[in-house]
């Protein structure tokens, strides 16, 4: 299951990646200071860790330990051991490779207020490799991130706001050295203005400027280049109804509309057009909790590219589609869950075939207990039984 995992994690990266290369409407800073996964993290356990909801079940519980072991044919090997404080914030994690020897260990730590403060990537023998540290102020916001590699630090970022939450200020360092940073400028809750500046520069390298209705909508989005020249525009023309009023040859028509449906979810329709009249669309459903719980993006005609759906109450994904550019399914995962919202069937298809299959048992504290993982002829490839140590 680990495999097909890390391949529509990675799908994902690049449907965002290119969402954002494509908008270019926003000063973006890529840092990629707090990226683990490239040293072989186990991503199937994430979810013990930064999850809400399972941080929940493990703090409720009393859990202080939980041991994986896997079962392969006729072998037997512990896999992992994740540790927990009183709170259910996990303080170590322990890898195993399939032969149950030492491969990997992270260590966490937390501020009173159940803040990560820090975490360390070690290797097989204890050896620090990467550590993360953050700070916040006193809104829980996190004001400064700082990557470090055998001890010396690597990259640093720093964030400032304002009373609003809003971030003003950027700045992410290189071994020292400044080599980006954004500003930007609010008229109330509404950013008017957004610079970014490339290596300790101070002639900024973008601008984008920002223009609204009388009612608060945006009305245009403009970007400079350096020496104040207009690079491009994105305007928001459109009819009450969210339809297109027209094409323009020099920039992005951006329209948006907002609907609610019978259980009062709203839902937010992004439609626009690029400067060669290419549509696109992106739908947002929001719960009456304001939490995510559908994102779809469409192409051209209504051809999908991507759709995710959420559950209402975790916030785990229910479905996830993948389309190719012709809108037909190449990836789907579809999760099934139990009255207590425990994820006990995991269905992976590839162009709408079985592809693979994980059963999930729970205890009757919601605690997960065993996982069958099948491949796609329905054979079992591996069993794992959890194992928990209780405070």
């Amino acid at each position: 299951m680990k495999k097909h995992f890390l391949l529509l994690i990675t799908v994902i990266l690049i449907c965002c990646n290119a969402h954002a290369q494509v908008r270019r409407e926003y000063a973006y800073i890529k840092n990629n200071s707090d990226n683990f996964y490239k040293f072989s993290y186990s991503l199937e356990n994430e979810f013990q860790i930064n999850s809400k909801f399972e941080k929940a079940k493990i703090s409720q519980a009393g859990v202080k330990e939980l041991i994986r072991t896997r079962k392969n044919g006729k072998n037997d090997s512990i896999i992992s051991k994740l540790n927990y404080d009183n709170k259910g914030n996990c303080i170590s994690a322990v890898f195993n490779n399939k032969k149950g020897k030492l491969k990997q260990q992270f260590v966490f730590a937390y501020s009173p207020e159940n803040l990560l403060l820090s975490k360390s990537l070690l290797n097989g023998k204890g050896k620090e490799l990467l550590k993360n540290t953050y700070a916040y102020n006193s809104d829980s916001l996190i004001i400064e991130t700082v990557n470090y590699k055998k001890e010396k630090e690597v990259k640093k970022n720093t964030i400032a706001y304002n009373k609003y939450h809003e971030i003003t200020e950027h700045i992410f360092y290189k071994r020292g050295k400044i080599k980006a940073k954004t500003t930007s400028e609010y008229d109330s809750t509404r950013i008017v203005q957004s610079k970014y500046f490339k290596n300790g520069s101070s002639d900024y390298k973008w601008k984008w400027v920002y223009t609204y209705y009388d009612k608060k909508s945006r009305k245009s989005s403009m970007i400079y280049k350096s020496g104040d020249k207009l690079k491009y525009t994105w305007n928001y023309d459109c009819k009450p109804e969210g339809e297109l009023l027209s094409k323009h040859k020099d920039s992005s028509l951006i329209c948006l509309r907002t609907e609610f449906d019978k259980d009062s979810n709203k839902t937010y329709i992004n439609r626009e057009f690029n400067e060669l009249g290419k549509p696109r669309k992106v739908v947002t459903v929001f719960s009456k909790q304001k939490k995510v719980i559908e994102y779809d993006v469409y192409h051209g005609s209504n051809i999908p590219d991507f759709s995710f759906k959420y559950n209402k109450i975790t916030g785990e994904i229910e479905q996830q589609i993948f389309y190719n550019f012709k809108g037909n399914e190449r990836w789907k995962i579809s999760n099934t869950f139990d009255s207590n919202n425990n994820i006990v069937e995991e269905d992976g298809y590839r162009k709408g075939v079985l592809n693979f299959k994980s059963i999930r048992l729970y205890n009757a504290r919601n605690l997960i207990t065993g996982e069958t993982n099948f491949n796609k002829q329905n054979e079992v490839e591996n069993t794992t039984k959890f194992e928990y140590v209780f405070f």
